[in-house]
């Protein structure tokens, strides 16, 4: 499966898409290469301070914003 099918998948059945910017936050979050290079980190950091520093996981993070 592509990523670019998954990820469309993923944001259809689960999140809301109307919020300028979603899909390529969505594409970020999936996106594993950012596990090497952390400079997305920031990012993730600002949207939900509390659950990145808990988790780390930019897929929950972009879940739970609102």
């Amino acid at each position: 499966m592509n990523t670019q099918s998954h990820t469309g998948s993923l944001t259809r059945g689960s999140l809301s898409t109307d919020i300028d910017g979603f899909d390529s936050l969505t594409e970020l979050a999936l996106d594993m290469r950012w596990s090497w290079n952390h400079a997305a980190d920031e990012i993730w950091r600002q949207l939900d301070p509390i659950l990145w520093n808990l988790t780390h996981h930019p897929w929950d993070v972009l879940q739970t914003v609102s």
